[in-house]
């Protein structure tokens, strides 16, 4: 079984469950695959400990607004981008 919500891959595996298909990964693909690789290997410690870093992006990523501006401020949050800034859509 497969998460289809980043920010609860890891109860899922937890649970039992073997991944997630991430939206995330599209941004940050290193962060999201060491996370489960941690997770599908046992350490949740570990794992948890990246989570709690990723939440503020992942929390980012999904503002009910207009999505590039989600993902905009999602490469804000983890320092691809240095200034977010919004624009009004033409």
């Amino acid at each position: 079984m497969l998460s289809g919500d980043d920010n609860m891959a890891l109860d899922l595996i937890e649970s039992g469950g073997d991944g997630v298909i991430s939206v995330a990964s599209n941004l940050i693909p290193g962060e999201m695959v060491e996370m489960i690789h941690l997770a599908l290997k046992g350490d949740m410690k570990e794992a948890r400990a990246l989570e709690t870093t990723l939440s503020p992006f992942f929390s980012a990523c999904f503002v009910k607004r207009i999505q590039s501006l989600s993902k905009q401020r999602c490469l804000c949050t983890v320092g691809v981008k240095k200034n977010f800034v919004s624009r009004c859509v033409l």
